[in-house]
């Protein structure tokens, strides 16, 4: 049984062209394969190395790989929802910094 993946972007208006690849056999892996696609094809991205000081939350969520985050910096000039490609801790017991690696996807005109 073949599975169909069909792709839209923006606003539902723009489809991309049919993918066939015999090796997607679950629902899965073709929501990761039809995002891969649109990522690469459709949208600019903007990667940004980000030190920041480690804190605890009381939620006890940790941050992770693909979390959307928000970023405000005035001195940096950023605004703006961010998605984690890569995260790294350094430092002492008590002086933790997080290097974040975050992308920012941007559509063509």
């Amino acid at each position: 049984m073949a599975i169909e993946i069909i792709c839209i972007r923006g606003a539902g208006d723009k489809e991309m062209g049919e993918i066939e690849d015999s090796l997607i056999n679950t629902d899965f892996m073709a929501v990761k394969r039809g995002t891969y696609e649109i990522d690469k094809q459709w949208y600019l991205i903007h990667s940004l190395e980000l030190d920041v000081p480690l804190r605890e939350t009381d939620e006890g969520e940790a941050l992770m790989d693909d979390d959307i985050v928000h970023v405000s910096d005035s001195v940096l000039g950023l605004s703006g929802k961010r998605r984690i490609r890569g995260i790294s801790l350094s430092g002492t017991a008590t002086d933790v910094s997080c290097q974040l690696t975050l992308e920012k996807f941007e559509e063509f005109v």
